[in-house]
């Protein structure tokens, strides 16, 4: 079970509450924006932004030795964007702390540096600002150095997937190119974002699309999945189609549909699946989905030439609402994978708990349920609990003014 600092006898009081008034943790649409929280160094870090009445200003907190803290990271300038997509993510690069937001929604990207490494008190500045039309960024750190985000353009450019990759290791840089074509005139479909976290050693780097169809219900209806190792060229998983996305223009919806799309169909409308929700370990992609036809939840093993298995669930009250992108969210330690999940408990309460599995989704076990109610899935857990060597704290938030989180040293090895 979860090991705890504090020696208190109710597992209820493990939980503390840490005020931090008018603030909204980032994590809202997980996995569209990646990653909010990060181990580094004996500290946990996670990113926050204000209300719209201060303008979605980004926030950054810092957990290290037992005391949380909470500072201000720039100046947020969104006084427009009232549906509060302003959401920041962050790296960590040789200790200096980089937030990313776009501000506000559909805006360039702003880029704030910590001004002293491993500091969140001693000031952040603008290091760079990426021109042009973004959303629902998900930031990669390269084995070279070099960082990519990817993101989804506004409906000036049909709602696709565009890409940035930093030119050099300054990140001051960036070259941009549309990919997919999501064709939103035409289709009503708008393409959502998930920069599938890495683990281990990757030959490709793999991205995935969730699919909004603006009909019904608005379900999210299906998933498709590309990789690429010099972003340019890109491929589906079976590498039977490629293109070259600068000679050629953006993998077309046609494309998409013939040769990427893993579950459902660009036209169809009114079966939910879930959102992609994949990691990828050693170039085999982890992943999960609600399949419409059994009315139960899978998760799903991608090998390498892109063959899939699916293996049932063993959680029987999984949160279930169309419209959720992701109700589980899937990690790895560095040795088995780990699960955050929605849980419905009945009467609208909401569980939120922590199971584990190895990579074949067998020795499936019930870790801990953190139990606090929450309606939103803003989960706190360092996307990098491979590297995590110490105490950290895992927990949530749902509402401005409160974060809820546990100490702990368990990364939930089994």
């Amino acid at each position: 079970m979860i090991q705890f600092i504090a020696n208190l006898v109710d597992d209820l009081l493990y939980e503390k509450t840490y005020n931090a008034t008018g603030i909204t943790l980032s994590g809202y649409k997980s996995p569209l924006e990646t990653p909010t929280c990060l181990w580094y160094n004996g500290a946990t870090y996670w990113v926050g932004y204000k209300g719209f009445s201060t303008n979605h200003q980004a926030v950054i907190f810092k957990y290290k030795d037992g005391v949380i803290e909470h500072e201000d990271v720039g100046v947020g300038t969104a006084t427009s964007d009232v549906l509060l997509h302003c959401y920041p993510v962050l790296l960590i690069i040789n200790g200096f702390l980089y937030v990313f937001q776009t501000d506000p929604h559909a805006a360039p990207i702003k880029i704030w540096k910590s001004d002293v490494a491993e500091s969140i008190t001693d000031g952040f500045t603008l290091h760079d600002t990426i021109t042009g039309d973004f959303a629902y960024i998900g930031a990669r750190l390269l084995s070279d150095g070099r960082v990519v985000i990817l993101s989804r353009t506004d409906i000036t450019n049909d709602y696709s997937h565009k890409i940035s990759i930093s030119d050099v290791d300054d990140y001051t840089s960036w070259t941009t190119n549309i990919i997919t074509d999501a064709d939103y005139g035409v289709n009503n479909t708008r393409h959502y974002t998930t920069a599938i976290q890495h683990y281990n050693v990757n030959e490709w780097h793999y991205f995935g699309i969730t699919y909004r169809k603006d009909a019904g219900d608005n379900p999210y209806v299906r998933q498709a999945i590309y990789k690429t190792k010099d972003y340019v060229t890109f491929y589906n998983l079976e590498e039977t189609f490629s293109k070259d996305i600068v000679a050629s223009g953006a993998i077309t919806n046609a494309e998409l549909e013939t040769n990427f799309v893993i579950i459902g169909s660009i036209s169809e409308d009114t079966t939910y699946t879930a959102g992609v929700n994949a990691v990828a370990i050693d170039d085999v992609l982890y992943n999960s989905q609600w399949n419409d036809a059994l009315q139960k939840w899978q998760f799903m093993k991608i090998a390498t030439d892109g063959t899939i298995t699916y293996y049932d669930v063993p959680v029987s009250n999984i949160f279930y609402l169309e419209n959720i992108i992701a109700t589980i969210r899937i990690l790895y330690n560095g040795n088995n994978l780990v699960f955050l999940i929605f849980t419905d408990e009945g009467g609208g309460v909401l569980g939120r708990k922590i199971y584990a599995s190895d990579l074949n989704f067998d020795n499936f076990q019930f870790m801990y349920d953190m139990r606090r109610v929450v309606p939103t899935d803003r989960k706190m857990m360092p996307y990098n609990l491979d590297e995590v060597n110490g105490t950290y704290i895992i927990g949530g938030g749902s509402v401005e003014d409160e974060v809820q989180f546990y100490e702990t040293d368990n990364r939930f090895i089994i």
